[in-house]
């Protein structure tokens, strides 16, 4: 090849590189790939989730699964056709969830830079629900879980390269906890059953899964007088621990059944509004022709009592909290739990006053007495990701590549006093920066979270600084990089 060939090839490559760079100066972005959307199922404060007294958990199990709506237009498939829903299965007992077998795993769609997620449990329930049933027969964990009615709601921004989403669950129904006893007269007890109240009921919202206040004219109506099996055992026993989910309504009178080896006994109460989301406690004696509340009445044991000793204050940590207790008889001797007596938790989720029935087994079978003790806020934290971060000007181009880390549930408002350089939503800390035309300008965004119901923020806010670069041109004279044989460095161009 002679000079003069070298020239043409060189001057040609060099012009090529000039029209790539003038294309360059007047596209916009491209659009980011497909961002994934994952979840993760954790329950909301209070939510006892299974009738069994030994697996009341705030999250799920492993292998529950759930539904989940996407907001119209925000969602698609892998092959980026619109997706408006999905079945996700959790993956272990912390609430780490997958898209279950034959569903398909979510995406952002590439124009949408948030989507709200609308969440079901179980997962025979949709946004299109219009009524409720629980199911006749709760004596086994996977009926109580079939009709335990749960919801959650969140929006989600899309940032960086998958987004995993935690949705905090609901309880749309309340839980009833009954602890039964053998007293007196009554040996063994082989059945219980609520024997009033509405076991079905409308869903006045279907997309928020919110209970209506009426609560019959359904449908497939369900009498009032159908009775709810809490417990069976055809050989009896002489304490029970027992639960069952109920639609919100008010209770009044004949509640309870119980078969035993004395005949059946009915337990009655007086009017009590039972709300979604909370558990009611139950404890009794059933004996003597009668069926009495052991809290707060006096021991049927005439031998044995129960103390407390002062149960240590809590800190609020999203689930049930069971502090360490000790319990002692009359004379001081520091008892055994599931040996010598079984507690019962209520209200031991959220800040506040949480309450502990201590029920007594074996020779202090009889026995109840009541303890409290207090749940604090929990500590929370706010910061960014990184301290700082850079974006370049482009027309419309927005910013949102440096989210928030939060310990807690306060709620978030963004700003800046730099309104002159960037503009910020005070909601989703989405950035819109103005063209600095000639040279970097910098911004602050500053984060601020407000105290929640279970936790206090003793640093409330955190910031980062936004450089905004001007948008510029690639030149030959110092902007080509790896151009020729050299690796690292400017390449040259022999003429």
């Amino acid at each position: 090849m002679n000079k003069t060939t070298k020239i043409l090839i060189c001057g040609a490559a060099a012009l090529l590189f000039v029209g790539c760079v003038a294309d360059i100066q007047q596209e916009e972005p491209v659009l980011q790939r497909l961002v994934p959307i994952n979840v993760m199922a954790a329950g909301s404060d209070g939510a006892l989730t299974r009738a069994g007294m030994e697996v009341q958990e705030s999250q799920f199990q492993n292998g529950e699964t759930f539904y989940v709506r996407f907001a119209a237009g925000t969602a698609v498939d892998s092959t980026n056709t619109a997706l408006s829903s999905t079945l996700f299965t959790t993956t272990n007992g912390n609430g780490t969830a997958a898209p279950a077998a034959n569903s398909p795993q979510p995406f952002f769609e590439s124009g949408a830079a948030s989507t709200t997620l609308y969440a079901y449990y179980p997962q025979t329930v949709t946004e299109t629900t219009t009524s409720f049933v629980v199911a006749a027969d709760q004596t086994t964990d996977a009926a109580y879980k079939a009709s335990d009615l749960m919801y959650a709601e969140t929006t989600a921004l899309k940032r960086g390269k998958a987004v995993t989403i935690p949705l905090q669950f609901e309880h749309r129904l309340a839980k009833v906890t009954i602890m039964a006893m053998a007293v007196d007269s009554v040996r063994s007890i082989s059945a219980i059953r609520i024997i009033s109240g509405m076991r079905g009921i409308r869903i006045a919202d279907p997309e928020t899964a919110t209970p209506s206040t009426a609560l019959s004219d359904l449908s497939d109506p369900v009498s009032a007088t159908d009775p709810l099996l809490v417990y069976e055992n055809a050989d009896g026993a002489n304490v029970i621990f027992c639960s069952a989910v109920l639609p919100p309504q008010t209770i009044q009178g004949d509640f309870l059944e119980f078969d035993t080896d004395d005949g059946t006994y009915t337990y009655s109460i007086r009017e009590t509004q039972l709300k979604g989301g909370h558990n009611y406690a139950l404890a009794l004696r059933v004996g003597a022709a009668t069926v009495t509340d052991a809290i707060g009445s006096t021991s049927s044991n005439s031998r044995k009592s129960l103390s407390v000793d002062p149960i240590p204050y809590s800190t609020y940590t999203g689930s049930e909290i069971h502090p360490a207790i000790t319990v002692r008889d009359n004379d001081d001797k520091v008892l055994t739990e599931d040996t010598d007596y079984k507690l019962i938790y209520s209200n031991a989720v959220s800040v506040g006053r949480a309450t502990v029935i201590v029920v007594g087994l074996g020779e202090y079978l009889g026995c109840v007495t009541t303890a409290y003790f207090n749940i604090g806020k929990a500590e929370g934290t706010i910061g960014f990701t990184s301290p700082s971060a850079e974006v370049t000007w482009w027309q419309g181009i927005t910013f949102d590549d440096n989210p928030i880390v939060l310990t807690g549930d306060g709620t978030v408002t963004y700003s800046t006093e730099d309104t002159d350089i960037i503009s910020i939503d005070p909601e989703t800390g989405v950035v819109t920066p103005y063209d600095p035309v000639t040279a970097p300008r910098t911004a602050t965004i500053t984060a601020t979270v407000t105290d929640s119901r279970n936790y206090y923020y003793p640093t409330p806010t955190a910031s980062y600084m936004l450089t905004v670069y001007p948008r510029t041109g690639i030149g030959l004279d110092n902007n080509i990089q790896n151009w020729g044989e050299g690796s690292g460095t400017n390449g040259t161009v022999e003429f």
